[in-house]
């Protein structure tokens, strides 16, 4: 059975913001942390969250992978939950401060803000604008209907948008479970309190699937 672990960096970051959890993994569990498809810098094309889904299916069928842990923190929650609803591969998601698809007026309050807000080296303003418009016409609510894989939904104490995103998603995924943990101290936005749930989320579901596989082998069912 071959694993693999995806982590999916949030809009305006940099892949390497995993880098923590990635190094409290075990070495010899497969991960990859790519850009979203259409976010990398100097990418000229429009960023699409359906696109951008299919291209985890896409990476998950190059690594040949039978079992892919999602790992997404902020917006690319999104893009996880689309990408667990078309694809049976996925077994398991966890999402760090899951973020909803954000109204017209909230992209409208969330750029006024940046113009305060350092120019990031992932993702200049206009950009990150134009991101929060495509990912503003997803239904979230129908998507996470449809995944059938387990979640954890990590919270983080006092952010409100992170709390109110880990009750959405808990209210319409069919397995799921939530937990909250302390903002600081953080990397890049990811508190390093997330680290050890997720490594402990992961060892219960590859140890869950190790014994569904004995068992398996040991009731091979009927021959033709």
């Amino acid at each position: 059975m071959r694993e693999l672990v995806v982590f999916l960096h949030d809009v305006g970051q940099l892949p390497p913001v995993w880098q923590p959890q990635v190094e409290a993994l075990p070495a010899d569990l497969p991960m990859s942390a790519p850009w979203l498809a259409g976010l990398r810098p100097g990418n000229r094309g429009e960023f699409s969250p359906t696109a951008a889904a299919q291209d985890i299916s896409n990476l998950l069928t190059e690594r040949g992978t039978d079992r892919g842990y999602l790992i997404a923190h902020g917006f690319s929650t999104i893009v996880a939950a689309l990408a667990a609803a078309q694809d049976d591969r996925v077994a398991g998601l966890i999402l760090i401060s899951p973020r909803i698809p954000p109204t017209r007026r909230q992209i409208r309050g969330i750029k006024l803000m940046m113009r305060f807000i350092p120019r990031s080296q992932a993702i200049d303003k206009r950009r990150f604008g134009e991101v929060l418009d495509t990912l503003s016409s997803i239904d979230l609510p129908q998507t996470l209907q449809k995944i059938s894989a387990p979640a954890m939904l990590i919270g983080v104490d006092g952010d409100q948008a992170s709390q109110d995103g880990v009750g959405t998603y808990l209210k319409h995924l069919r397995v799921a479970a939530g937990k909250s943990v302390a903002a600081q101290p953080a990397h890049d936005g990811i508190p390093e309190a997330a680290t050890t749930p997720i490594a402990e989320m992961l060892e219960t579901w590859r140890n869950n699937s190790s014994r569904i596989e004995t068992e398996d082998d040991r009731n091979p069912g009927p021959e033709a």
